[in-house]
C-alpha cells in the first residue's frame, strides 16, 4: 500500500526526469546529426544489424555502440536458487542491466553479459534510499523492464521508469495494491499448476521451453583444487529456509544406502552451518568426508557443484545450481510444491513428503513455520526407489575407483 501512494507522488517525478532525458538527447543527437526519433539502433546509420555480440566486450563496458541494442533492465531480487532458474530469460536479453539481491552479486559480476548491477541491498535502508534508486533507474532510459519479482518495492521501480516497456508476472499470492500497481505493464498469468521458468521465458516471448536452456557462466577459482577420481556426491546440510533442513533420521536412512558405494561426500554450506555439517560428519562412515562449509564463496559454488556427479539436498539453491549444470539431483520436496518448481534435468529424483499438510510452501507464497510439525514424512519404499536412481546413475560413470579400505576423515 505505501508503495502504490509512493508511487502516485513521484509519477510527475518520473515524466518530468523522462521529458528532461529527451529534451537533452534531442539536443545531442541534433549536434551530433542524428535522428532524434530513432531508437538507439537506427538502421540508417552506421549499424551493422548483422554483428554478433561479443560477451567478453559487452556494449558499453568501453563506451562503444558497434552494433545494435536495445537497453533492457532486469529486477531479480530473489535468492540464489531462484536466480538460476531465471537465468533461463538470460540468453535471449543478451545484454542488460539488473537490480539483484547482494547474495547474488558477486555471481553476476562474473557474467558479461550483464553491464550495470545495482545491489538491492544498499537501497532498502529508508525511505529515501528506496527513492534514490527510483530516481536512478528513472535517468537511465531503459526501453524494457523485465520484474520477475513482483512485490511492492520492485514494481514500483517499474513505474519509476517512463517510456519503458515494463513486463512482470502477475501471481496468485498478489496483493491488490500490487494489482494496481501493475495497471500499464504487460503480465504473464502464473498459477500454482504452471512451472516457474515457462512463466518466466513467457516474458520474452518464448512459449517453448527446452531443457538445457539456464545459463550462467562458471568462474573458476584462482585457487587450485585437486579431485579425486571418486564418485562425488554434493550435500547441501541446510536450506536458506531453516523449515526446509533434513532431519537427522533421514540423514541417517540416506547414508545407509550410499555407504554401499565407493563415493565420497562433499558438504556444502554457508558460514555459520557448520553445525549441521558436524552432525554428519560424526557419523559412522567409511567413506571419506571432504568439508566446503563456510570455505567456498557465492560467485565459485557453481564451479564446485559443477564437477560433482551426484547432488542431494532439501529444496536448496544449490540442487539448482547442480540443475543448471545438468548434475544428477536427488531433492526431497518436504513442504514444498514441486509442480511449480523444481530441478528439471534429465536425471532428477525427486522424493516426496506424506505429511497431511503439504505442500505449503510456494514459490510466490513461502512460510517460515510448519501448520503441522514435521513437514518430511516419506512414504514407504523410498530407501528403494533412492538405491534403484543411485545405481543407474553410478553405472553411468566411468570413474569408479575399489571400494576403499574404512576411513573416516574430515579434509579442509
Amino acid at each position: 500500500m505505501f508503495y502504490l501512494i509512493l508511487t502516485i507522488f513521484f509519477s510527475p517525478v518520473g515524466w518530468s526526469i523522462f521529458l528532461l532525458k529527451k529534451v537533452l538527447l534531442f539536443w545531442k543527437r541534433k549536434r551530433e546529426q542524428k535522428d532524434f526519433f530513432t531508437n538507439v539502433c537506427d538502421t540508417s546509420t552506421k549499424c551493422n544489424t548483422s554483428a554478433s555480440i561479443n560477451y567478453n566486450n559487452p556494449i558499453g563496458r568501453d563506451g562503444s555502440s558497434s552494433h545494435c541494442f536495445t537497453k533492457k533492465l532486469v529486477i531479480a531480487t530473489a535468492k540464489i536458487g531462484d536466480y538460476f532458474n531465471q537465468s533461463v530469460i538470460f540468453p535471449f536479453l543478451e545484454s542488460f542491466d539488473i537490480v539483484i539481491s547482494p547474495v547474488n552479486v558477486p555471481i553476476a559480476r562474473q557474467d558479461p553479459r550483464i553491464k550495470k548491477i545495482y545491489n538491492i541491498g544498499e537501497y532498502r535502508q529508508g525511505i529515501l534510499k528506496k527513492i534514490q534508486l527510483g530516481f536512478k533507474l528513472s535517468w537511465e532510459g531503459y526501453r524494457e523492464v523485465y520484474i520477475l519479482v513482483p512485490n511492492s518495492y520492485n514494481l514500483f521501480l517499474g513505474k519509476s521508469i517512463k517510456g519503458a516497456k515494463v513486463k512482470t508476472i502477475h501471481h496468485y499470492n498478489q496483493k491488490w495494491w500490487e494489482i494496481l500497481l501493475m495497471v500499464g505493464m504487460e503480465r504473464v498469468n502464473h498459477q500454482l499448476e504452471n512451472l516457474t521458468i515457462e512463466s518466466y521465458l513467457k516474458l520474452v516471448g518464448v512459449e517453448e521451453w527446452k531443457k538445457g536452456q539456464k545459463s550462467v557462466p562458471i568462474v573458476v577459482p584462482k585457487r587450485k583444487i585437486e579431485w579425486s577420481g571418486r564418485f562425488k556426491v554434493g550435500i547441501s546440510v541446510s536450506a536458506g529456509n531453516r523449515l526446509k533442513n533434513l532431519p537427522i533420521k533421514i540423514w541417517e536412512d540416506l547414508f545407509k544406502v550410499l555407504e554401499k558405494y565407493p563415493v565420497e561426500y562433499h558438504l556444502f554450506g554457508a558460514v555459520g552451518e557448520e553445525k549441521f555439517g558436524f552432525k554428519i560428519s560424526q557419523m559412522d562412515l567409511k567413506n571419506p568426508t571432504i568439508w566446503w562449509i563456510g570455505k567456498v564463496g557465492v560467485e565459485e559454488l557453481p564451479y564446485f557443484i559443477s564437477h560433482m556427479n551426484l547432488y542431494i539436498s532439501s529444496d536448496s539453491g544449490n540442487s539448482y545450481i547442480a540443475d543448471t549444470y545438468r548434475i544428477p539431483v536427488i531433492t526431497f520436496a518436504g513442504p514444498c510444491f514441486m509442480g511449480e518448481q523444481r530441478p528439471v534435468g534429465d536425471r532428477v529424483l525427486i522424493i516426496p513428503s506424506i505429511s497431511p499438510c503439504v505442500p505449503f510452501s510456494f514459490i510466490f507464497k513461502a512460510p517460515y513455520s510448519s501448520p503441522c510439525g514435521n513437514p518430511f514424512q516419506l512414504p514407504a519404499g523410498w530407501e528403494k526407489k533412492l538405491e534403484h536412481f543411485l545405481k543407474t546413475i553410478v553405472q553411468q560413470q566411468a570413474r569408479l575407483l575399489p571400494v576403499p579400505k574404512r576411513e573416516n576423515r574430515v579434509k579442509a
